[in-house]
């Protein structure tokens, strides 16, 4: 529990009290018009991060934290409710953040003006901007060579986390939860590209209707530039064709010119989307300076 302290209009100390939010608690709240929430969405945040939602004794703010990706290592703020105690709020979430040993903390949702202010004056910044890249129909006039590749079941989550630790930044790493989670969702499958039998790249679609989303492609640094990544890509246009897609969508780092040259390669070019993932550095992530 935080116990913190502001000034009454009569200039009188008055108490205000932090405490964690209870589930029981969350559905006796009524969420502000701006919030995401219904009391029944509090009470399932506040059951599944028990550490990471508070709320001002007697007021209807909170503030909600999660874990990015299901990594215990990057945090979210979900939501914190607007109102006089929102810096507050939000000084003791990072606290319960630091407590967990989080690296990083990001905003990964469209803000307001007001909202981005004020998470600038908090010291957020940003650490990635994201662009869209798009292609009308998944034909290929001049295909690349394939390689040998198979798709990849719930056994192989281990040689794909270790594809993605050579190919992607730190920020972009999957959690074996998150990989799994995703492996499951409805529209999912998962290639992998193979070099003597071994799995050297993936790629990662999701197909709904005539939309598909090219979610990952990944190689081994030792293994670029010997096709695996145009190859998967030209497997990754060829199945969603086949499933009827008519649009394919991805997105990536707006400085990863590497993968955005061979995307414009294969006819994809960039959409009109783009924005900006911001965060608060808590310290030094060990796995990225390893």
């Amino acid at each position: 529990m935080a116990l913190l302290r502001r000034t009454t209009q009569a200039g009188q100390p008055d108490e205000v009290v932090v405490e964690p939010l209870t589930p029981e608690a969350a559905r006796r709240l009524r969420p502000t018009l701006f919030s995401r929430f219904t009391p029944g969405d509090l009470a399932s945040h506040a059951e599944a991060e028990p550490g990471l939602s508070w709320v001002v004794r007697g007021q209807a703010q909170y503030a909600l934290g999660g874990h990015w990706r299901h990594r215990s290592e990057v945090g979210e703020i979900v939501e914190i409710s607007r109102g006089p105690y929102r810096r507050r709020l939000l000084g003791r979430l990072l606290r319960a953040f630091a407590e967990a040993n989080t690296a990083l903390v990001v905003l990964d949702f469209e803000e307001s003006a007001s909202d981005g202010a004020f998470y600038a004056d908090e010291g957020f910044r940003t650490v990635e901007r994201i662009v869209e890249y798009e292609r009308r129909g998944c034909w290929l006039p001049n295909p690349p060579p394939p390689v040998p590749s198979r798709p990849a079941g719930p056994e192989d989550v281990g040689a794909i986390l270790s594809v993605e630790r050579e190919s992607f930044p730190w920020l972009w790493w999957n959690s074996e939860a998150e990989l799994r989670h995703y492996q499951q969702l409805p529209g999912v499958e998962v290639y992998l590209s193979l070099e003597a039998g071994r799995p050297v790249g993936y790629a990662g679609i999701t197909v709904r209707g005539s939309a598909g989303h090219l979610d990952r492609l990944a190689v081994r640094r030792a293994f670029q530039r010997r096709g695996h990544g145009a190859a998967l890509l030209a497997l990754a246009l060829e199945r969603m064709g086949s499933l009827g897609v008519k649009r394919v969508t991805l997105s990536t780092q707006e400085d990863n010119y590497k993968s955005q040259a061979l995307y414009e390669r294969y006819g994809f070019r960039q959409g009109r989307w783009a924005y900006d993932i911001r965060g608060l550095w808590l310290r030094e992530p060990e796995e990225a300076v390893s």
